[in-house]
Parts: structure tokens; C-alpha cells; sequence
């Protein structure tokens, strides 16, 4: 999770580069860390199916 390229976001950085999937999750302007670990803690299981399936 970063803030870094002009707006918050999260790296898919285990996404092997052939994937169809986007590297990146944009995020609201606005968001503070606790937002963005909310979100992250919200959705992780679709970021762990995401892993599994490009990387087992």
C-alpha cells in the first residue's frame, strides 16, 4: 500500500506479468492508512484466491 504515482493504491506485486489482472487497486484520494488497511483486511481473501491461482 502506498501513496506513491499521485494517488493511493495497492501493488498486486505476486502477479506473474502475463496476468489479465491490473498490478495495481486504485484508491480514493483521501485515503489515510487506517482506511487503506481496512480495506486491504476487507477484501484480503480475494487477494489470497488471486495468489493461489496465478502462483500454485
Amino acid at each position: 500500500m502506498d501513496t506513491r504515482h499521485n494517488q493511493p493504491h495497492l501493488d498486486k506485486e505476486y502477479l506473474p506479468p502475463d496476468s489479465d489482472e491490473d498490478k495495481k487497486v486504485w484508491l480514493d484520494d483521501g485515503y489515510s492508512y487506517q482506511r487503506m488497511r481496512d480495506y486491504l483486511l476487507q477484501n484480503w481473501q480475494n487477494f489470497a484466491d488471486l495468489h493461489i491461482y496465478y502462483n500454485e
